[in-house]
């Protein structure tokens, strides 16, 4: 009959090779993602809020040009004395300054505490514009950027702190407060140089 047919018919000829037809099934049948759910979708995103925000916070990282391993803060404390008086010989700080460094240690690490203890005449510790509205606003809190110390005052203190900051590092992150220093630095005047330039 016409429409006779065996039952092999289907299967002579040249057989297909296996690539070409996994090629034509993908063809078909592209692989479709399965959509993540609501948790995984919030969770992805705040992995990478995250990793931005430690990305940008590593950015103010900082590790001293004099900072070593291991150094104890008593070394550091010499060498920063040591420091500080070849800046004056040299004029990088006013002649007549005199400054205590001291060191100190506790359970939740150690600081440096450098305190001013002598100015030479010439430099004026107090903002005049500050000790002006203290007097005649006694009462009222002084205006955003009025600072206690005159320019000259201010500038000395950042001298000293980057002489300081030289021999530490900060991999702290204030955002999640964790704080992670070599040692606590405080610069500041002494009661006597404070009462003497009021």
């Amino acid at each position: 009959m016409n429409g006779d047919y065996k039952e092999d018919d289907f299967t002579t000829g040249p057989k297909p090779k296996l690539a070409e037809v996994i090629t034509l099934a993908d063809r078909r049948s592209p692989p479709q993602e399965e959509p993540l759910s609501g948790p995984v979708r919030a969770y992805q995103a705040a992995l990478c809020t995250e990793m931005d925000r430690q990305r940008e916070q590593s950015k103010h990282h900082t590790i001293g040009a004099k900072y070593v391993q291991g150094r104890d803060v008593a070394e550091v404390a010499r060498l920063l004395r040591a420091d500080i008086a070849e800046a004056i010989r040299m004029s990088e700080l006013p002649k007549g300054l005199k400054c205590s460094v001291r060191i100190a240690r506790y359970a939740g690490g150690q600081s440096l505490n450098l305190e001013v203890t002598a100015l030479p005449a010439e430099l004026a510790l107090a903002n005049p514009a500050r000790v002006l509205f203290d007097k005649t606003h006694p009462h009222r809190p002084h205006p955003a950027g009025m600072g206690l110390y005159s320019d000259e005052a201010t500038q000395l203190v950042a001298k000293l702190e980057k002489l300081a900051n030289a021999y530490n590092y900060d991999r702290s992150d204030s955002m999640t407060d964790y704080w992670d220093v070599n040692f606590y630095l405080h610069v500041e005047f002494s009661f006597a140089v404070r009462q003497a330039t009021k």
